[in-house]
């Protein structure tokens, strides 16, 4: 069930990466982690970067959505949302402190391993120094960070919550 709602989740924030008034910010990194902490194999974040594919290849074709992120520099993804599944199945269990400083790193290297493909391989980043590419895209950590802060901690607690009330009846 967490991985339907999951995808769902995917599915319908996929269109805006920080949202707008009509679309919430895109849970993406927050789904990947997620995929991780509720223990999801390595199959099953392949399918989900595959279904984000296709939702991004359907936005950029069917809304007015720039195709600028739509190069070679995409296949950078997989392994930044490698990342975050990764940290997910390694921060399973941890006290909060520990879990949100696992989490900034984890959104800091997907952050770092995302940008650095589109500034290597994508032609709109092309004229750009990686110092002049990076001083420029720097300022959206802090909202790609406090996004999947949100939607990871509130995933956290729905998807604990059932976990929560199995183990107090039967300890009771």
């Amino acid at each position: 069930m967490p991985t339907l709602a999951l995808l769902l989740l995917m599915v319908v924030t996929r269109v805006d990466h920080f949202g707008d008034g009509f679309h919430f910010p895109d849970a993406s990194w927050a789904v990947f982690f997620l995929l991780g902490w509720i223990g999801q194999r390595a199959r099953v974040l392949a399918i989900f970067f595959a279904i984000a594919a296709c939702l991004d290849l359907w936005v950029v074709n069917m809304t007015s959505v720039s195709s600028a992120c739509m190069s070679w520099g995409y296949a950078f993804l997989l392994p930044a949302y490698s990342v975050l599944w990764l940290a997910g199945k390694l921060l399973r269990g941890q006290q909060l402190m520990p879990l949100l400083l696992g989490l900034t790193l984890a959104v800091t290297a997907t952050f770092i391993i995302s940008n650095f493909g589109m500034w290597l391989l994508a032609p709109s980043a092309k004229s750009l120094s990686l110092l002049a590419y990076s001083q420029r895209v720097m300022g959206y950590w802090l909202s790609y960070w406090q996004i999947t802060l949100l939607y990871s901690l509130f995933g956290m607690v729905l998807f604990s919550y059932p976990l929560i009330t199995k183990q107090v009846s039967v300890q009771s």
